[in-house]
């Protein structure tokens, strides 16, 4: 007679291979970096001429400076536009 029990993956254990992973995490951070952007887009076209002008920005960059992270180049950001940019401890 064989053995046909099923053994499921314990809490904690290899469940998905670490290339699944990884691929999920950055598709969920993708999500939350395209989140981030309408929203900042969304709270800066809600502000008045004269508040744009202050942080120097005006409507015709609104896009351009809501793709940008904090620190000045494209990519992953903090949380939002408002977020503080704090150099990388190593």
């Amino acid at each position: 007679m064989t053995d046909t029990s099923f053994e499921h993956p314990k809490a904690g254990s290899e469940a998905s291979p670490p290339g699944l992973r990884s691929f999920a995490a950055s598709m969920l951070a993708g999500v939350l970096r395209a989140l981030a952007v309408r929203r900042d887009r969304r709270l800066l076209h809600a502000l008045p001429d004269s508040l744009l002008k202050d942080i120097g920005i005006n409507r015709g960059n609104i896009d351009y400076v809501a793709t940008r992270d904090e620190c000045g180049g494209f990519g992953s950001r903090g949380d939002s536009l408002y977020s503080s940019c704090r150099p990388r401890s190593e």
